[in-house]
Order: structure tokens, then sequence, then C-alpha cells
């Protein structure tokens, strides 16, 4: 059983159980399912390689994101959200892991690189290793 297979039949279990709290409030599984169903819509429309870099704080979006994209078949790749934009930039450009394609789920964390690297990031924007901005 996959990961995905064991969540969408706690979601089914479940549906009315509180799936995550944060300190936005919380989700119940069926909330948390219909979430994840609009994050795998975008994975799939945004035409994402098979590994998507995940730039949110830990909560319910990031729980969504993770599943979503899980949901597709590829791989979710957490990246650290308290590094700096200079950091964060660096991580993007030269990990093997996230060369294919790098998808924001936040504008806010959009932002924060977008600001420090002048714009050099566009969405979708292709990273390969040895790229410079």
């Amino acid at each position: 059983m996959t990961l995905i297979t064991s969540f969408l039949n706690t979601c089914k279990k479940y549906p009315g159980k509180t799936a995550i709290l944060d300190q936005n409030g919380s989700l119940c599984y069926e909330d948390l399912r219909k979430e994840v169903l609009r994050y795998t819509g975008r994975v799939l429309s945004g035409g994402a390689g098979k590994n998507v870099g995940i730039l949110l704080p830990n909560g319910k979006e990031f729980a969504a994101a993770f599943y979503g994209i899980l949901a597709t078949g590829k791989t979710p790749v957490p990246l650290n959200f308290l590094l700096s934009p200079a950091q964060l930039f660096y991580v993007i450009r030269d990990e093997d892991a996230l060369h294919h394609h790098v998808e924001f789920f936040s504008m806010q964390a959009r932002r924060r690189v977008e600001h420090h690297v002048a714009g050099v990031l566009r969405r979708p924007r292709r990273l390969a290793r040895g790229d410079v901005p």
C-alpha cells in the first residue's frame, strides 16, 4: 500500500475527524482530501517535472501540497522555509533533485526568492545545474 492510498483510505474512513491542526485552524480529513485534489490539479496543469519542490511552512497547506504531489506520482521535495532567499536560490539552482522543476505553492515564498535574485525565476522555470542568475 502506498502512502497516498493509505491517506485516501483514512479520508474515507474518518471524513469528519480532524486530520491536521496548525496555528491557522484545522482541517478534517474530507476537507484535506479536497485540498489535496486541488494541489494535484495544479501540479498536473503546471507541467512539473518528476520532482516538485515545496516552499511552505509546516501546516495545512504544506500537507495538502505534499499529498497532492504524491497523488500525481511525482516526488515532493520539501525546501527549508527558514533559509535566506540567497540560500534557497542556491539549493534550487544546484540541487540535482530539483533541476527539472520547482513549483512555488505560495506567492509569499516566491516573492522571498525573487526579491533577492531580481526575477531570475519565472513560473514555471526550469533550472539546470550550472544555471547562473
